[in-house]
């Protein structure tokens, strides 16, 4: 950023210590006999008849191991 401001320094303050609390969290990954990448998605196109709108989701798995 060209021209910083006491504003983004707060955010950037703000979200160190975010980091800073979360610094022991993680993923658990259990061993799998097959350490396989499958992805699920979930799309409903235009399914609010509204404003037209759609709906997705996804889930990745690594093994049996929920990643995303």
């Amino acid at each position: 950023m060209h021209k910083p401001s006491q504003t983004h320094l707060s955010i950037v303050k703000r979200l160190l210590r975010y980091l800073k609390g979360t610094l022991y969290y993680g993923l658990h990954l259990r061993h799998a006999s097959s350490m396989v990448v499958t992805t699920y998605f979930d799309v409903d196109l235009v399914g609010n008849m509204d404003d037209r709108t759609s709906t997705n989701a996804y889930m990745v798995f690594l093994g049996s191991n929920p990643i995303s």
